[in-house]
């Protein structure tokens, strides 16, 4: 009787943990579908990194010609 009872827990916590993997797996998959449709894409705010940068750019040019 003690045997059994010790393998009902054990499937218990097979139960619950094979619930918790499959959680995990439900993030995981929308994570890699998220992800998938990303690559290979700029990142949002690659435009605005540019403009940055081209400013910076003129900024220091202009410093240049009047020094």
């Amino acid at each position: 009787m003690r045997l059994l009872n010790a393998l009902e827990r054990l499937a218990d916590g097979y139960t619950l943990e094979k619930a918790h993997v499959e959680q995990d797996l439900v993030v995981a998959q929308g994570q890699f579908r998220d992800s998938d449709e990303r690559v290979g894409k700029p990142f949002p705010h690659a435009d605005d990194r540019a403009h940055e940068d081209g400013g910076r750019a003129r900024g220091r040019e202009m410093q240049r010609q009047l020094f």
